[in-house]
């Protein structure tokens, strides 16, 4: 089923259903926000670097409409994360807490390696997760699940 027949099949099925489409809606963001947090992060390959965890928490539903919810997040490197990013030499102090914390090493051999990691994303860019496009599946099941509850 494409996404045309899948928005004509909700249109079909939700027709005199105003509030269960919205509940219907509202579970499967919520459903896709836990299953994004709990389970797509953690099996993103290569996994992304985690200092906070801020990306993984700043997870939630973006936009709301009558018959649609968009879910992600809203921090600025979440396309970063994403999508990867070209060549360029990241910013050398979140480096440097990123690798005092992650292998935890002293101020100078942190230094050392946070300039190595840093020279290697100047040279390769950073390769994407496609945490939210590999997700896409999961969530028509969710969504699928959830327009069934309801109809029946």
């Amino acid at each position: 089923m494409n996404i045309k027949d899948f928005e004509k099949f909700i249109d079909d099925q939700t027709k005199g259903y105003g509030e269960n489409v919205e509940k219907a809606l509202t579970d499967t963001a919520m459903h896709a926000i836990a299953h994004v947090q709990t389970v797509a992060i953690p099996q993103a390959n290569p996994y992304p670097p985690i200092l906070f965890g801020n990306y993984k928490r700043s997870w939630k539903i973006l936009k709301r409409t009558s018959n649609s919810i968009e879910v992600g997040s809203d921090i600025p490197y979440a396309g970063t994360i994403e999508y990867g990013s070209r060549p360029h030499f990241p910013p050398i102090a979140p480096m440097l807490l990123w690798t005092k914390r992650k292998f935890g090493l002293d101020a100078a051999e942190a230094k050392k390696v946070a300039f190595a990691v840093s020279r290697a994303i100047a040279a390769h860019g950073t390769k994407p997760r496609y945490i939210n496009t590999g997700s896409q599946t999961m969530f028509q099941k969710f969504l699928n699940q959830a327009v069934r509850e309801f109809v029946v």
